[in-house]
């Protein structure tokens, strides 16, 4: 199953139980009680303990805890993981994992140290200092990312929604804020890595996915894109440049909600659109695209 869908199963399942590959119950772990709220977001490390958040969680099997936590491969809290206080003023937090096993925390309306929306835990919970964000992300609401997995761009992030500026420092000493149009592509430890163009004219982005190229597909209800026209959904290389070959051609007004994409590169898209390539198509169905 595609990471995205993967996560949606465990944040929807953590609460009660966990799942093994065959989709039984896996004896192996005991969450006891779990948490006392929804989990926004759930992620693995590179050693199987879990990463678990949620913007009102304040206990787990009874324990009072933070706002996230790391769980051991059987279910039981890690103790040793010890994250800051994070303040949040809305339902908008999630997490992925770097390579390092860094953990970048994002949303809208969170603050963490003096940076708002952004910022990074070392692998054992601990404010990650070293990542350069200042006030970081300037937004409310719909922040999503994507970390890259290319070798040549190794654990940058891509960063899409409603944000309008992102503020970090320059040689630790000098804040600098960028003014962008609902995306940004910052290096791995917080620095401007690139924009992207000409923002669309129309529309928003909801969501953002690495492709095994190493390519990125940025999804919403935008319009166009660096001055091509686009239908909700379009393909960029790796410096985010528009790939005029995938462009996909659904109806106009399309609106993408979410994607996912397998090991072959095939894309499974859910849409508003009830044509792609002249041909008709069910809305609000998912539509497999082939590499």
């Amino acid at each position: 199953i595609d990471k995205t869908y993967r996560s949606k199963i465990e944040e929807s399942v953590i609460k009660i139980m966990a799942l093994d590959v065959n989709n039984g119950f896996n004896y192996g772990y005991d969450f006891g009680s779990g948490f006392n709220a929804d989990v926004s977001c759930v992620r693995t490390q590179s050693d199987g303990k879990i990463i678990a958040l949620g913007p009102f969680i304040t206990s787990y099997n009874g324990v009072p805890c933070g706002k996230i936590v790391r769980l051991n491969t059987d279910g039981s809290i890690d103790n040793t993981f010890t994250p800051p206080t994070i303040l949040i003023s809305s339902t908008d937090l999630k997490c992925e994992i770097q390579s390092t096993d860094k953990i970048i925390l994002y949303g809208g309306g969170f603050t963490l140290g003096s940076s708002y929306n952004i910022a990074r835990l070392n692998a054992n919970g601990t404010l990650d200092t070293s990542f350069i964000s200042d006030s970081g992300l300037t937004s409310s609401t719909n922040v999503n990312l994507c970390i890259s997995t290319e070798p040549s761009t190794l654990d940058n992030i891509v960063v899409v929604g409603n944000i309008t500026s992102y503020s970090y420092f320059v040689g630790g000493v000098t804040p600098i804020t960028t003014i962008c149009t609902g995306i940004i592509c910052l290096d791995a430890d917080g620095g401007e890595y690139f924009l992207f163009g000409t923002p669309p004219t129309t529309g928003n982005f909801s969501g953002v996915k690495q492709r095994p190229t190493g390519d990125f597909i940025v999804y919403g209800d935008i319009t166009d894109f660096n001055g091509y026209p686009v239908y909700g959904i379009v393909s960029l290389n790796k410096y985010g440049y528009v790939l005029p070959s995938a462009i996909y051609p659904f109806a106009s007004g399309n609106y993408v909600e979410m994607i996912a994409i397998d090991n072959n590169d095939n894309v499974y898209i859910k849409h508003t659109a009830n044509s792609y390539s002249g041909g008709t198509i069910g809305l609000g169905n998912f539509t497999s695209v082939v590499a």
